[in-house]
């Protein structure tokens, strides 16, 4: 069991494909892995609005009379969005403890996302999250210099590891994952502590402060810039 403030905290990987870069931005798919690579998440959500031309020559998901299809043009099995995000919620809840989610780019795109879309749709989720780390901000740090790319498919290959590209969310978390423990082995941190570290992890009230804070209207960071 990993610890922090002397109660259980699990750590989970997660990415999310979404309707685009404008607002209101809807995940339709949520991918998610625990910190041991076990135990697995990943539903589909239908949005109430439509895909950016963009988001679907990204992913593929395309929206045809309700139903959310894939990019072969196969009717997927896609949750209500509420329902989907609140299903999302207690399967965190199930691991017994509060919950410390780690993305790519968490920061100012899917930790944003997520949270702006628990508010909208009225999702309680103060309960089981307590923080979220950015790994996009990790691999900066140790991967400094502008001429490196740190998009996740290029960081398994800056890590050592074979070089994997996928539109898939389940599949990025789990690349995730893969980078940030092979980060922190390599720079010879403990994973909590690597994962934890001020520099990119915060706290579910901090992370709200960011997401809420009045600001120029710009949108998330492109993700592009994520993998």
């Amino acid at each position: 069991m990993e610890k922090m403030t002397g109660e259980h905290i699990e750590y989970v990987f997660f990415d999310m494909e979404t309707t685009g870069f404008q607002e209101p931005i809807r995940p339709v798919q949520i991918g998610a892995v625990d910190s041991w690579g076990k135990r697995k998440f990943n539903k589909f959500l239908l949005p109430d609005r439509e895909i950016e031309h963009y988001a679907i020559r990204r992913h593929g998901f395309t929206k045809d009379n309700g139903t959310l299809c894939c990019r072969h043009g196969c009717a997927l099995d896609a949750m209500d969005m509420k329902w989907g995000l609140i299903e999302f919620v207690e399967w965190l809840k199930s691991f017994g403890g509060k919950v410390v989610l780690i993305a790519h780019n968490c920061r100012n795109f899917d930790a944003r996302i997520l949270l702006k879309n628990f508010k909208e749709f009225h999702v309680p989720h103060e309960d089981v999250i307590v923080g979220f780390s950015d790994s996009l901000v990790a691999s900066r740090f140790y991967f400094p210099g502008n001429e490196i790319s740190h998009s996740l498919p290029d960081m398994l290959v800056n890590v050592d590891l074979r070089r994997q590209e996928t539109q898939d969310a389940l599949e990025n978390a789990m690349i995730c994952r893969r980078i940030v423990k092979r980060m922190a082995a390599q720079n010879k941190r403990k994973f909590v502590h690597f994962v934890c570290n001020p520099k990119w992890y915060k706290t579910l009230d901090q992370q709200n402060k960011w997401t809420f804070a009045p600001r120029t209207p710009r949108g998330p960071t492109p993700r592009a810039q994520r993998n």
